[in-house]
């Protein structure tokens, strides 16, 4: 296991990022010694944690192998030669190219609903977010949701617009959400459940552009 170890924090704080790597941070004082008596410790919580960690990247991977020759294409999987034939979309940056419009269409929609205003739309490679609103209002959208039904796609156009106003995530926040997506709650619940998804398509389309139809 990779064991990755920083220093500078006020607590302590172990967190695995799979089941291979282990980041571990720790205060400034802590020695050598310290993080091994740490890790002696932990070390029931680190292996049967890496254990279940193994089990579930063994089942995604199995899931992913199972649709090997299709594409997930805004919540549907499809055929490559059905997604070429049937939405003339040939490459992945032809989906993202998708993805963008109907971004930037939602993005105009919504925003003329909610009465704000944003300054920029961009696609972002970012597999740590979905969508994100800078201080500024610029808006930036992971590529991972042409991957995600429309419908999560929205919800997640309105989260970033409401940021425009609330700058947290206060019951206030929440509640300028709800009374544009009544059922918020629901699409985000599916995009968290299938993020361990769309990140490892997003890696797997990133090393080849072109799809074999």
């Amino acid at each position: 296991m990779q064991i990755k170890i920083t220093k500078g924090t006020k607590r302590v704080n172990l967190r695995l990022i799979d089941s291979q790597t282990l980041h571990v941070s720790v205060p400034s004082y802590y020695g050598q010694k310290d993080c091994d008596m740490l890790l002696r410790r932990y070390r029931e919580w680190i292996d049967s944690n890496s254990e279940y960690l193994r089990a579930k990247e063994a089942k995604e991977a199995q899931e992913l192998h199972d649709r090997d020759g299709e594409i997930l294409y805004f919540g549907e999987w499809l055929s490559m030669s059905k997604l070429a034939k049937e939405h003339n979309v040939r490459n992945i940056n032809d989906m993202y190219a998708e993805l963008e419009a109907l971004l930037r269409h939602f993005c105009a929609s919504w925003a003329e609903q909610m009465q704000v205003s944003y300054t920029s739309i961009q696609l972002s490679k970012a597999q740590s977010f979905f969508g994100i609103c800078t201080f500024d209002n610029r808006l930036r959208f992971s590529r991972m949701l042409v991957f995600a039904p429309k419908e999560c796609i929205m919800y997640v156009v309105i989260h970033e617009l409401a940021h425009i106003r609330y700058k947290n995530h206060s019951k206030a926040f929440w509640a300028f959400v709800e009374r544009f997506c009544v059922e918020y709650k629901q699409y985000r619940a599916l995009l968290r459940h299938n993020a361990w998804l769309y990140k490892a398509l997003l890696r797997r389309h990133s090393t080849c552009l072109d799809f074999a139809i």
